[in-house]
């Protein structure tokens, strides 16, 4: 994913660790792209995004795997380390340790 381009509305999405997979049906001489926000959770990062989609989130962060609604729409396919943190969250949340 070193070189792959972003989407907020991406075509792909990871399966594992080093696996990324059709999100949807893709077109052919469709962009192949990714949610950054999937695989980045460096707090300090971001970048601004021009993709054009109805969903563009205009700022991708390192952060934004905590959006509720990012985390509805690509369930378990995050890079591993993000998911754990979801998974973990999760978990404090249900078990009244976190406080939102």
């Amino acid at each position: 994913m070193r070189y792959g381009n972003h989407s907020c509305d991406p075509s792909l999405w990871h399966r594992d660790a080093t696996t990324v997979i059709a999100r949807r049906d893709i077109n052919p001489g469709e962009e192949l792209a990714v949610d950054y926000a999937a695989h980045t959770g460096v707090n300090t990062w971001s970048m601004t995004c021009h993709c054009g989609k109805p969903l563009c989130r205009r700022t991708v962060t390192g952060n934004d795997w905590q959006l509720p609604r990012l985390q509805a729409a690509y369930g378990t396919h995050w890079s591993p380390p993000l998911l754990d943190r979801i998974m973990t969250a999760t978990r404090q949340r249900h078990s009244g340790r976190w406080n939102t």
